[in-house]
């Protein structure tokens, strides 16, 4: 079955904030109340933020932790790399880290730095878990480490050598990272070092820098 892709664009001058106010606490109730507002609705966007809510709620029931990987946890993300078809990147560079909850493994992301970018590889929930926000939580982890300063200060230290921009990823479901700010790109604009993964129908897709201020 074919796909429509649709682009929604705005010529009008650009919007101005009229409501600076945080938002500092919600209740459970508030919150499940939210989510099902949002899945009643017609819009595809909406029903994304509506399963975004209720897997948050999900995770702050359920004790969802994000933490470094160590050497321990290699033979369970191979493992859970292996059930979800997908090929084990170069252990010895990437960092990783790991998603458990109650203490139960849940799922993995790591990055891989090149010599033209900086990749997010093996982006993996367990079965389990799928659904619950898991996955989301990993990649806005892992995109924090490269995108803020004082965390990619780290990152730097832990590699122990210069970071190439931008953050990029190839994927055969760009569908499921659109929504975190990647962008689909031609295959002209993919750096050198990831040219060979652009096998079975997989695309590569980028995070733009942030401009500088």
């Amino acid at each position: 079955m074919g796909h429509l892709c649709f682009k929604a664009s705005c010529t009008d001058s650009p919007a101005k904030i009229v409501q600076t106010k945080e938002l500092l606490w919600v209740s459970p109730t508030q919150m499940e109340g939210l989510g099902e507002k949002l899945l009643a609705t017609d819009q595809a966007g909406l029903h994304y933020r509506g399963r975004l809510t209720n897997s948050i709620r999900w995770a702050l029931q359920h004790g969802l932790r994000l933490r470094d990987s160590d050497a321990r946890d290699q033979m369970l993300v191979e493992g859970n790399l292996k059930r979800s078809h997908m090929d084990a990147p170069d252990f010895e560079n990437t960092l990783w880290w790991i998603a458990d909850i109650e203490g139960v493994f849940a799922g993995s992301v790591g990055l891989t730095p090149h010599s033209d970018c900086i990749e997010l590889v093996g982006l993996a929930v367990d079965p389990s878990f799928r659904g619950r926000g898991v996955g989301n939580a990993l990649v806005e982890h892992a995109m924090s480490r490269v995108l803020l300063p004082e965390k990619r200060r780290i990152l730097v230290e832990k590699f122990r050598r210069p970071l190439a921009d931008p953050l990029w990823l190839v994927t055969d479901l760009p569908g499921y990272f659109l929504p975190t700010g990647f962008t689909m790109v031609g295959d002209h604009e993919v750096p050198p070092s990831l040219k060979n993964r652009m096998v079975d129908l997989k695309v590569a897709m980028r995070f733009p820098r942030p401009s500088a201020a």
